[in-house]
């Protein structure tokens, strides 16, 4: 299974290169085209995390892709997204960024395919808000893919320590979602609950 991560910043890279480390063909996507470039030659675009050179010089342009456009991931059965959620000047969330990564997701989204949302995020986003705009794109109906949470862990310099150290905790907004979801991450996520 080919797997896509939704926005390579302090988060997602880290999280693309242990899974692409793990064995598992992964899609970057991110808006950012020259950041894209330096992952596809072998470049750490952020450098201050610790063994992120090591990995993206190992699997950058291989097993690790980065790209701008969402279509270049479409072949992929997971998608994984983790771009910020910004608060506005009353601290409110503006969930434009978030929605136009789903949106850009459900025009890709196949039966059959799992949706993560990885952002730190007010509780009910997954089930009421990303749920809607991937079936409002996609024409599908939860059942038809699966969908899941998983609360990002990440401590700047020690991503990749945490993800191959720390518990990390997913759940699906249903059963089989949840199932589906627990499976994806075991294959890159050793301590998962």
């Amino acid at each position: 299974m080919r797997v896509a991560v939704v926005g390579l910043g302090k988060a997602g890279l880290p999280l693309a290169a242990v899974i692409a480390d793990s064995g598992i063909e992964v899609f970057g996507v991110d808006l950012d085209s020259r950041k894209c470039k330096m992952i596809n030659s072998g470049k750490n675009p952020i450098p201050e995390e610790f063994g992120l050179d090591e990995l993206i010089a190992k699997h950058g342009g291989k097993r690790l892709k980065a790209t701008s456009d969402y279509r270049d991931a479409a072949d992929c059965g997971a998608y994984i997204v983790i771009v910020p959620l910004i608060l506005d000047e009353l601290k409110n969330p503006d969930f434009r960024v978030l929605e136009s990564a789903f949106r850009e997701v459900g025009k890709i989204l196949k039966k059959g395919d799992i949706v993560v949302l990885e952002t730190t995020v007010p509780p009910g986003t997954t089930e009421n808000l990303v749920k809607k705009w991937l079936e409002e794109e996609s024409g599908l109906k939860l059942g038809e893919f699966y969908l899941a949470y998983s609360p990002e862990r990440i401590m700047t310099g020690y991503s990749i320590s945490r993800l191959r150290e720390f518990p990390k905790v997913i759940g699906g907004v249903d059963e089989s979602s949840g199932k589906k979801a627990y499976e994806l991450y075991l294959k890159f996520i050793p301590n998962l609950h």
